[in-house]
């Protein structure tokens, strides 16, 4: 019989981390933005901040991008999801 330290009572501990709201959609949008089937909805939200928004710098594209995509991707999934139920991958539902 192998034995270690982890073998008997009270070598584990739990320990409960609180994360704030910004923190989970940061990284809420990094596993998104990181996800090969969101990549084209991705491009599609881009396409859209650039052509209402003709005027303004990369950067605040970006920003908007960050800030706005969680919400507007949630939205377009339901509409497909009610229009053309069968064109969503289980993944993204």
């Amino acid at each position: 019989m192998c034995t270690n330290r982890t073998d008997g009572i009270g070598n584990f501990r739990l320990n409960v981390v609180i994360v704030s709201r910004g923190l989970l959609c940061q990284a809420h949008r990094y596993v998104l933005f990181n996800t090969n089937k969101v990549q084209p909805y991705i491009n599609e939200h881009m396409g859209i901040k650039r052509r209402l928004n003709p005027t303004k710098r990369e950067k605040w594209i970006v920003d908007e991008h960050n800030k706005l995509f969680i919400n507007w991707f949630r939205n377009r999934i339901e509409a497909q999801l009610t229009n053309r139920p069968n064109s969503i991958s289980s993944n993204l539902r």
